[in-house]
């Protein structure tokens, strides 16, 4: 990432696809989209989140005891 922040050309390689990704979104995509990236996955999480919710919801009971 330093060689990036002072404009040197990075080539960088993995066999695991999670850090090929995460090393992807470092290096290439928040540079490019910065805030529009964010708020983007902050939006589809979000998204995700309530479906998972929703199709989940009757596998778990809440129960609220009081001690």
């Amino acid at each position: 990432m330093e060689a990036l922040r002072v404009g040197a050309d990075v080539f960088a390689s993995d066999l695991n696809p999670v850090a090929v990704l995460l090393n992807k979104v470092i290096l290439e995509y928040i540079p490019k989209y910065g805030q529009r990236l964010a708020d983007e996955v902050r939006k589809w999480g979000q998204w995700i989140k309530k479906q998972a919710e929703k199709d989940l919801d009757f596998r778990f009971v809440i129960i609220n005891l009081r001690l």
